[in-house]
């Protein structure tokens, strides 16, 4: 999609990222007969990833159709948004305080795939992050390893949680 055109059709973050691309097999000479193409959809609002989602495949469909190529499509861990109940937040900040934590706002969004998605669309809650740090490896690479030290930060969270909402 030209940025022109994004920018007047979305209002947040949506992004598509190329994670694999597999075409044919090592038989030189061939033409391939078939191809793989892998990526991962996000969208901070629900409505606008699904508009991208259909963007991507009525494209691929029409280049497909102009081509005299089949074309299929599958789908693989699909979350929906992850929208904090402002009242949750509130008290988890508030939870925070009172155990001597410091609150801070994000600045912009993590872009992760978050299976807690489904719990906000039965049950209001709030995630929250509790950090260890600036100077660490990002989560899921091979540098990460869990600070086990933060767990004490945690159960603490969740019991000033536990005295503030009762």
């Amino acid at each position: 999609v030209e940025a022109a055109s994004r920018q007047e059709r979305y209002e947040d973050l949506v992004m598509a990222t190329i994670v694999q691309v597999a075409v044919g097999h090592k038989n030189f000479g061939i033409a391939a007969s078939y191809g793989e193409v892998s990526m991962t959809l996000r969208g901070a609002r629900q409505a606008e990833m699904e508009e991208m989602e259909r963007q991507i495949r009525s494209r691929a469909a029409a280049l497909a159709q102009r081509d005299g190529l089949g074309i299929s499509f599958e789908e693989q861990d699909v979350f929906p948004e992850t929208v904090n109940d402002p009242g949750c937040v509130a008290l988890a900040e508030e939870a925070a305080r009172q155990g001597g934590m410091e609150v801070l706002a994000m600045k912009e969004l993590f872009r992760a795939s978050e299976d807690f998605g489904h719990y906000l669309k039965v049950c209001p809650g709030a995630m929250v992050y509790v950090g260890n740090g600036e100077e660490y490896p990002q989560i899921h690479t091979d540098r990460y390893d869990f600070p086990d030290k933060i767990l004490e930060t945690i159960v603490e969270l969740f019991k000033h949680i536990l005295i503030v909402g009762s």
